[in-house]
């Protein structure tokens, strides 16, 4: 009884509780499948890990078959933009215009950019630029027209770039053609021997851009001694005079020489008319007079 003092007349109340479940690890006749790990006949699919039949693609770490690129770490990843070796790979990147500054003189600019030139993958920048008459090297050419190389020249000339990258353009041979809007120039590879390269010191493997200004106007005078007479000191009167009176004389006789040539030109259509009429007049008249004779036959 477990009141203290014994069982002093109570009544005694016991209520149990519900019966303890069975223990799986002891009953050999569980349904093994709740544990697959005991189950010999439970899908090896559901580990592909331990599934020799089951598809390798399903973990490519563990297929040496896979496609690698599926597993990036094992490719290298890509690093900055590869060297502008020679005129093919300079052509992607390099951009020139030119500009009139003043009458007859031009400015041509030399840059090169990525944006607008998608196949430009250079990074970093170019080992170096130069340019001609100056012949200063640049190292370090950075891109953006906040590094543009600027030249003026005059009228008619060619004006001379050299670009040098990684292995340079020793290797490249023939002549590239590039033509950006109103703008074209040529890049191919010199070796210095008859002092074409404009950088100094030699080729040094660069490539070299050549870009021609437009060609000059011609402009036609009527006076061809003006431009003399105009430049002569004042104090030179006598030869000023001597030089107006010459060119009057020269242009008169231009004058009358073309009037000349036009009058025989009209004299001689108008000689050869008149000479044909006569003709057919003189050939009627015989026609008529030969009818006549016969007629006194």
């Amino acid at each position: 009884y477990p009141c203290e003092g014994g069982n002093t007349g109570a009544c005694a109340w016991e209520i149990h509780t519900p019966d303890c479940p069975p223990e799986e690890t002891d009953d050999p006749t569980a349904d093994p499948t709740n544990d697959p790990t005991t189950d010999p006949t439970a899908d090896p699919t559901n580990d592909p890990t331990n599934d020799p039949t089951a598809d390798p693609t399903a973990d490519p770490t563990n297929d040496p078959t896979a496609d690698p690129t599926s597993d990036p770490v094992s490719e290298p990843a890509p690093g900055p933009g590869g060297p502008v070796n020679d005129c093919d790979d300079q052509d992607k990147c390099v951009e020139f215009d030119i500009t009139e500054v003043d009458g007859g003189s031009y400015e041509v600019c030399f840059w090169w950019a990525r944006d607008g030139n998608p196949e430009c993958g250079k990074e970093d920048n170019i080992s170096h630029v130069c340019e001609d008459p100056d012949g200063n090297k640049i190292e370090g050419w950075g891109v953006g027209r906040a590094s543009e190389r600027c030249v003026t020249s005059d009228c008619g000339q060619t004006v001379v770039f050299g670009v040098k990258d990684g292995t340079g353009c020793s290797s490249y041979s023939g002549t590239l053609q590039k033509t950006i809007g109103t703008a074209s120039g040529t890049c191919s590879y010199k070796d210095n021997s008859d002092g074409e390269y404009p950088c100094e010191g030699g080729n040094r493997d660069a490539c070299t851009w050549e870009i021609d200004t437009p060609a000059c106007q011609v402009e036609a005078q009527v006076f061809p001694y003006n431009n003399i007479i105009h430049n002569l000191d004042d104090n030179d009167t006598e030869r000023k005079i001597t030089l107006d009176v010459s060119s009057w004389v020269i242009y008169t006789f231009g004058i009358i020489l073309v009037i000349f040539i036009v009058l025989n030109y009209f004299l001689y259509h108008c000689n050869k008319y008149n000479g044909e009429i006569i003709n057919k007049q003189t050939e009627k008249c015989l026609s008529e007079e030969d009818v006549e004779n016969v007629d006194d036959v």
